[in-house]
C-alpha cells in the first residue's frame, strides 16, 4: 500500500485525469457558461498525442472530463488566463504572432492574435473597471510607451494606468472597489510601495510591507490575504492578512523551504514560497466552513508536533478550525481552482497524498471520511463512501495506506 507522508491524514482524496499535458501547468481559469477548464503552462503537447501547434495552452471539458486543443497553440509558456469580455486572454511572452512578440495574446475566430506590444514576459492578468490591466517585467520608456510593469488595455491599446513600479509585478486581484497589485517592486513612481499597492482608480493608499515580495493574493470575506516568500527577523512566513484596508499585516501561516540536505541559498528562497491563494466557496462538511482560503507553491508546513497535520507545497485556512496541511504534493503546486463542483490543483508534481497523477488533479469536495472517537480504538476510512478509485485506511495497529478498489 502506497499512503501520504507519515503524519499527513488523507482528508483529501485526489483523483488523476488521464491523457492531459506532458508538462508544467502554471495557470488554470474556469469558464462557467462552457464547463471548460483552461490550462496555461510550459507544456508541449498532451500525452494522448501532440497539438497542432506549439501547445502551452488546452482546455479540459468538465462534462466529458476530456482535453481539447484551445486554437493552433502559442509559442511561449503561458503564466496567466482570464476571460475578458467574452475573449479568452494568455500571458507570457509570444513569438510569432502577427509578426509582432508580446506579452499577452488573445484566441479569435481565426486563432491566437497579438495583444498590441509589451516586450518582455507577463505574468498576471486582471480585469478592473472596464479595462484589462497586465503585470510582468517589460518596460517601456519610448514616447508613446511610457509604462513600466504594468499597462492598461483599453480601446484596443496599451497605456500607462497612471502609476509604474521599479520591480516585477507578480499578482494582482480587486477588492471592494480597489485594485491590488503585489510583486517584488518597492517603489510606485517616486512614492514607496514595498511590494504592495492599493488604488481606487484614481488614488492610492498607503499601505504597511507585508514583509518580502508579494507572489500571491486573495480576497476572502472583505480580508486581503498576501502570499509569498514573505521573511521577518526571526522567521520565514508565507501567508499574512490585511484586515482592514488600512490595518496592520498579521502573520498567519510560518513555512521552511527546504530542499533535501535542509538547506536553500538566498537566491532559491526568494523564488519559493506561496505562489498561488485561491478561496473555496463550498467546501465540502469536513471542514465547516464555506469560505476556505488554499494555499500553493513551493514550501513545507510543518505546525507543532501535537496537532501532526504537516503538509508540503500545500495548505488551507479553515476559518472554523484554523490551517491544515494535510496535503502532500512532490512537487510545486502554481494553481488552485474551484470549478463545477471540484477542486482542482495543478502545478509540476506528479503526485499527490500518494496518488499518481500528472500536473493536474481534483478533488470531490462532497468527498467525507469515517473515523472513530474512542482513542483506543481509532479506525479511519476514506473516502467515504468510495468512489472506486481507492480507500485510505488507518488501523488501532498503525497500519495506514490506500488500497486499490478497482
Amino acid at each position: 500500500m502506497q499512503g501520504p507522508e507519515t503524519g499527513v491524514p488523507a482528508y483529501s482524496l485526489f483523483y488523476s485525469i488521464p491523457d492531459g499535458p506532458n508538462g508544467s501547468i502554471y495557470s488554470l481559469h474556469y469558464h462557467a457558461g462552457t464547463n471548460m477548464l483552461y490550462a496555461g503552462g510550459a507544456f508541449t503537447s498532451f500525452l494522448s498525442g501532440t497539438t497542432q501547434g506549439d501547445g502551452h495552452v488546452a482546455a479540459l471539458n468538465l462534462t466529458t472530463m476530456e482535453w481539447e486543443e484551445v486554437g493552433e497553440g502559442l509559442s511561449g509558456d503561458v503564466y496567466d488566463l482570464l476571460m475578458f469580455q467574452d475573449t479568452l486572454y494568455a500571458a507570457g511572452y509570444f513569438e510569432g504572432l502577427s509578426g509582432v512578440p508580446t506579452g499577452v495574446a488573445k484566441l479569435t475566430p481565426n486563432g491566437w492574435q497579438a495583444v498590441g506590444y509589451l516586450n518582455d514576459t507577463v505574468f498576471k492578468l486582471q480585469e478592473f473597471q472596464g479595462a484589462l490591466y497586465a503585470g510582468g517585467d517589460f518596460v517601456h520608456n519610448s514616447p508613446g510607451y511610457s509604462f513600466m510593469h504594468v499597462a492598461k488595455w483599453q480601446q484596443n491599446q496599451w497605456s500607462s494606468p497612471g502609476f509604474a513600479f521599479n520591480g516585477r509585478v507578480r499578482a494582482m486581484t480587486v477588492r471592494g472597489q480597489h485594485l491590488v497589485i503585489g510583486g517584488d517592486f518597492l517603489h510606485a513612481g517616486i512614492a514607496e510601495a514595498k511590494h504592495i499597492f492599493i488604488w481606487d482608480g484614481q488614488n492610492s493608499a498607503p499601505t504597511d510591507d507585508p514583509g518580502g515580495p508579494v507572489h500571491a493574493l486573495a480576497v476572502q470575506q472583505n480580508n486581503l490575504w498576501a502570499g509569498g516568500p514573505i521573511v521577518s527577523a526571526t522567521d520565514t512566513f508565507g501567508l499574512v492578512l490585511l484586515d482592514s484596508l488600512y490595518g496592520a499585516w498579521e502573520k498567519k501561516l510560518s513555512i521552511n523551504t527546504l530542499n533535501h540536505n535542509g538547506t536553500l541559498p538566498a537566491s532559491t528562497l526568494h523564488s519559493m514560497g506561496i505562489k498561488t491563494l485561491h478561496v473555496i466557496t463550498n467546501e465540502h462538511p469536513d471542514f465547516q466552513s464555506q469560505h476556505v482560503l488554499y494555499a500553493g507553491g513551493d514550501f513545507l508546513y510543518e505546525p507543532s508536533p501535537e496537532v501532526g497535520r504537516r503538509g508540503k507545497n500545500a495548505a488551507r485556512m479553515d476559518m472554523v478550525q484554523g490551517m491544515h496541511g494535510d496535503t502532500w504534493a512532490d512537487s510545486t503546486i502554481f494553481e488552485v481552482v474551484e470549478a463545477d463542483g471540484k477542486i482542482f490543483l495543478a502545478g509540476a508534481f506528479t503526485q499527490l497524498n500518494g496518488v499518481s497523477t500528472q500536473f493536474i488533479a481534483y478533488s470531490m469536495q462532497e468527498v467525507t471520511s469515517l473515523e472513530t472517537e474512542s482513542p483506543n480504538d481509532s479506525w479511519v476510512l476514506f473516502p467515504n463512501p468510495s468512489q472506486g478509485n481507492g480507500l485510505y485506511i488507518k488501523t488501532p495497529k498503525g497500519i495506514e495506506g490506500w488500497v486499490n478498489t478497482q
